[in-house]
């Protein structure tokens, strides 16, 4: 059977355009449909959920969950890494920084090994305040 290609919808391209014009911000589905909708593109809630879920999916986009009750939050990676090892990420600012850390392999082990869970590092995102925020 022959695999398809994946087919890119007008919506589809004009949701990636806006995520690569906007690449500084983080955005919640509501932020992504109210910026098309003022631009008239017409799209529905679903298709800007799915949209954002597949690039996470794909490692394009990170997906932030809320530690305020607030909407789940994407951000544009400047480059995809799929061997992105966690991410810091600053309350205050919102900047994300890869975190590579031999410490974190370490930390991974002890889990591992003391506690019977096997951490994904990929998807680790621990939040605290950045150099410049903690001033």
């Amino acid at each position: 059977m022959k695999k398809r290609n994946p087919y890119k919808t007008a919506q589809q391209e004009a949701m990636l355009q806006y995520f690569l014009e906007d690449k500084h911000n983080f955005l919640t589905v509501k932020d992504l449909l109210s910026s098309l909708q003022k631009l008239q593109i017409d799209i529905g809630q679903t298709t800007v959920y799915r949209f954002l879920e597949r690039q996470a999916l794909e490692g394009s986009v990170i997906k932030i969950q809320p530690v305020d009750g607030s909407g789940t939050q994407y951000w544009r990676l400047p480059c995809p890494q799929a061997d992105l090892r966690g991410k810091l990420v600053c309350l205050k600012c919102r900047k994300v920084i890869p975190l590579s850390c031999e410490h974190l392999d370490m930390f991974s082990e002890h889990v591992l090994h003391k506690h019977k869970f096997n951490l994904s590092l990929q998807h680790s995102i621990l939040y605290g305040y950045c150099e410049d925020c903690d001033n």
